[in-house]
């Protein structure tokens, strides 16, 4: 097993014809089946189940995690719609990273960058002022802000239902 970033643990299944596999849950924080939003504990080794059409994958506390609905290449439609989540349990922080995604024009500050920072006293989500900016950028949009908590497990997906913020780039704040 091993992290995929700072958010995602990743648990491949490796024994032929297996669909169980034994994880070990870091102490550090607590966990979330990314697939049925279920909580936990950190600090054991259970046996999961591995079945054939998906491996375990596990959001730590304090993730933000986006998603959107899938696309054949990036300029196929604009993303003025993402959908974000939000796992409970641990202080966190994310950078959204844009760019025309056609051409090198990055290379030479083209982008923009939108923060995310969530404060687990508060139950508070903190989205950033837009910083840069680039050609075609999506000036306005949603960000459809999905909450998973230990007495709120969600599982993921793109169309989950959360929270929906529109966004002009000015800084906001999303209350749990």
């Amino acid at each position: 097993q091993y992290m995929f970033g700072g958010a995602l643990m990743v648990c491949p299944v490796y024994e032929y014809e297996a669909r169980t596999r034994n994880v070990y849950f870091p102490s550090s924080t607590g966990w979330y089946d990314f697939y049925s939003g279920e909580y936990i504990r950190g600090g054991q080794s259970l046996d999961v189940a591995a079945p054939y059409e998906r491996m375990p994958l596990y959001a730590r506390e304090g993730a933000i995690i986006p998603c959107e609905e899938a696309m054949q290449y990036t300029s196929e439609r604009p993303s003025d719609k993402l959908t974000i989540f939000v796992y409970a349990g641990q202080n966190g922080k994310f950078v959204l990273y844009e760019d025309e995604g056609v051409n090198y024009n990055y290379e030479k500050g083209r982008f923009s960058t939108i923060s995310f920072e969530y404060d687990e006293a508060s139950k508070t989500l903190v989205i950033g002022d837009r910083e840069g900016e680039y050609d075609n950028m999506v000036k306005e949009r949603t960000f459809n802000i999905v909450y998973v908590s230990a007495s709120d497990a969600k599982g993921f997906d793109v169309n989950a239902k959360g929270e929906e913020v529109k966004y002009n780039g000015a800084k906001c704040v999303v209350k749990f």
